[in-house]
């Protein structure tokens, strides 16, 4: 009988320690103030710090470092989450990665803020095409090429996305528009006038690499 009013008084004991600590956690909760308890948002960058990490992808860029210049891609878009300019150049390491998913993501959400612009466009024509989705690809293409028909070798990505597709004639016909359109840029490029020895040019302030990517 003892043992069992030892047992009894030791449940007793525990059960009470037990409600006392719960109300000092309670107790200590409600003196902390409620903004502690408020997830902390990062700090803005400053343009100094977007622009150094912009510069630094497209050195990683032109130096075909893809992982570094995704790494610091990345680390822009985490401060900035709408740079253009960020996204574009993640779309163009993806795509020149062999990551053709990921990329026509990267190009579908640059769209999306910017519906109108060719180069995304085409970009995702392109990376469609890697995909082997034809028809999709060839419509972004068409897209790219109405709005500005001046775009570089947007005519032989036309052509070979129907080459791919099995259209021989339609890739013929862009085969020779792309070669039209060289010969006449090769046309006005021999009709400028020499440029004077002497003048000087003014340098380009170009941060970041040729926004569309290279074409096989």
């Amino acid at each position: 009988m003892n043992r069992e009013k030892k047992g009894l008084f030791l449940l007793l004991g525990l059960l009470t320690g037990v409600v006392l600590l719960t109300a000092c956690v309670i107790r200590s909760y409600n003196n902390q103030s409620p903004d502690q308890y408020r997830s902390r948002r990062e700090p803005e960058a400053s343009p100094q710090v977007v622009r150094g990490l912009l510069n630094e992808s497209a050195r990683f860029f032109t130096q075909e470092r893809y992982p570094e210049a995704e790494h610091s891609l990345r680390r822009v878009l985490n401060l900035d989450r709408d740079n253009i300019m960020a996204m574009r150049m993640l779309g163009n390491v993806y795509f020149l990665s062999g990551r053709y998913f990921e990329a026509s993501n990267i190009f579908r959400a640059v769209l999306a803020k910017h519906p109108g612009d060719p180069v995304a466009h085409a970009n995702l024509g392109e990376t469609l095409v890697r995909l082997k989705w034809y028809e999709a690809g060839i419509r972004e293409l068409l897209t790219a090429r109405a709005i500005d028909p001046n775009q570089p070798d947007i005519d032989m990505s036309l052509s070979r996305a129907y080459e791919e597709l099995g259209d021989l004639a339609a890739a013929e016909e862009y085969r020779r528009k792309a070669s039209e359109r060289n010969a006449e840029q090769e046309k006005s490029a021999g009709e400028l006038p020499p440029q004077n020895e002497n003048q000087e040019t003014e340098p380009s302030h170009s941060d970041s690499p040729e926004q569309n990517h290279e074409q096989d």
